[in-house]
């Protein structure tokens, strides 16, 4: 929720629109709300940003900033790719002093789907507790749902981690977000 809250000022009322921009800010905000540099708390968050931008000539750009979360999605040939992070989290102590996130920039072809995901489907084990489900699991599930409506998509999604997962109590936060193009 501070995270949420601090997002929604630094790109409404601060006017930051420059990903890797924002992320710097969120960062800078993130320690001082939780009095980092003096009380100890080391909490932080991965997440990725994406700003979309629809062209003339019927192509999309996207600038993306990842703070230890990529954006993945499918090439021309069928493969599924990912737009790598930076190594740093939003907020914690153990972040050098001068280490600034990056942007890229990348034009897509519209009907292209991205997603952007958190750790939590990866991360999440089955019932035995022994085998996660794994990016590489996760990116060939992706890729085969890929042209399917986002809806049908979602569900398949949700019965994929609940097939997997068993009775296994969920260990963290799931989120997949698809955007067609």
């Amino acid at each position: 929720m501070i995270g949420n809250t601090h997002l929604n000022e630094i790109i409404n009322r601060e006017n930051i629109y420059e990903t890797d921009k924002i992320l710097d800010r969120l960062h800078e905000r993130i320690v001082t709300s939780l009095d980092q540099e003096h009380s100890g708390n080391d909490d932080g968050m991965d997440l990725c940003l994406c700003r979309i931008e629809y062209l003339y000539d019927g192509k999309v750009k996207v600038n993306f900033t990842g703070a230890k979360r990529p954006v993945y999605f499918l090439n021309e040939l069928g493969k599924m790719m990912q737009l790598k992070a930076d190594r740093i989290s939003i907020g914690g102590t153990k972040r050098k002093k001068n280490a600034r996130f990056s942007s890229k920039e990348i034009v897509f072809r519209r009907g292209t789907v991205l997603y952007l995901t958190s750790d939590g489907f990866i991360d999440q084990c089955g019932n035995d507790q022994s085998v996660r489900y794994g990016t590489a699991r996760l990116l060939d599930k992706l890729a085969g749902l890929s042209s399917f409506p986002m809806e049908r998509q979602s569900s398949e999604l949700d019965k994929e981690l609940t097939i997997f997962s068993e009775q296994a109590t969920q260990r963290d936060d799931v989120t997949i977000m698809g955007i067609r193009l």
